[in-house]
């Protein structure tokens, strides 16, 4: 193991792989080269912990971030990052969702795999929204309907939205989109994807109204499913949207058979809704 600044890293015949950032924080900027060889990838828990970066900077040799934000002891504070700019290299970034103080990230416009829009990170066709940063300020935000996918954890953290917009077009949101949400108070939604299974954590949220505005559906066939282990069971028939609600630990519908309500599904973690035509 070798010291390059306040970089651990080692080398192979071609390139080097950063171990660790030993620094103290401010602006930092991983060498895009060493000894002359491109600097091509960063380790797992290479930032472990460091909670005082204000802006860092991954060069354009770097093609994988493979879990370079983890703790290696899974602290669920892994690093306090604030800004992050991404080279025209990098391939693969994973684990963002680690990043508490993530405020905004920037990308090289000539990156081919990740864009960036006010400083939330898409793919390069901004079809996929890959990360809100969790510590960005505003408190709404509207997703454009040219996004189809919204990656696992994508606003996982985010303390100060209170409102999202889903764009028409979504088809697949991913395992614990909006987990940890804590300010959020409402998810509306436009579009006509029947089913949003693993969006949700149940998890430390305060009570959430979805707002389903479908365009030419009057919620005389809105069916709720609840999922256990594998499988999905009809719970509930004819719901009235209006009263949908989820609410602490749970989710949960305002009836007016609550009880009724809470017996038939009480148990579940998760639970999701869906119409058909």
């Amino acid at each position: 193991m070798a010291i390059y600044d306040c970089f651990t890293y080692v080398e192979d015949e071609s390139s080097i792989t950063i171990r660790k950032y030993t620094g103290g924080g401010g602006i930092v900027n991983i060498p895009n080269e060493i000894n002359g060889k491109p600097v091509t990838d960063v380790s797992y828990c290479a930032f472990e912990d460091c909670r005082n970066i204000e802006f860092l900077t991954i060069p354009n040799n770097v093609k994988t971030m493979y879990q370079a934000f983890d703790n290696v002891i899974g602290g669920s504070f892994a690093c306090g990052i604030k800004r992050i700019y991404i080279g025209s290299g990098c391939e693969h970034l994973s684990n963002l969702c680690l990043v508490h103080e993530l405020q905004s990230i920037e990308v090289a416009p000539d990156n081919q795999h990740y864009s960036a829009v006010n400083g939330v990170l898409f793919n390069k066709s901004q079809t996929v929204l890959e990360r809100y940063p969790p510590a960005k300020a505003d408190e709404s935000f509207t997703i454009s309907d040219d996004v189809v996918r919204i990656a696992g954890r994508a606003f996982q953290g985010c303390r100060y939205l209170k409102s999202v917009t889903l764009g028409k077009h979504i088809k697949e949101i991913d395992k614990y989109t909006f987990f940890e949400c804590c300010a959020l108070t409402e998810i509306i939604y436009t579009g006509e994807t029947k089913m949003f299974p693993d969006a949700y954590s149940p998890k430390e949220w305060s009570e959430l109204v979805l707002k389903y505005r479908l365009d030419g559906f009057d919620g005389s066939d809105l069916k709720v499913y609840s999922r256990n282990s594998y499988s999905y069971e009809l719970i509930w028939d004819d719901v009235d949207i209006n009263k949908l609600a989820i609410q602490k630990n749970w989710f949960k519908m305002i009836l007016e058979d609550k009880d009724e309500f809470d017996k038939l599904c009480g148990e579940y973690a998760l639970m999701f809704v869906w119409y058909e035509d």
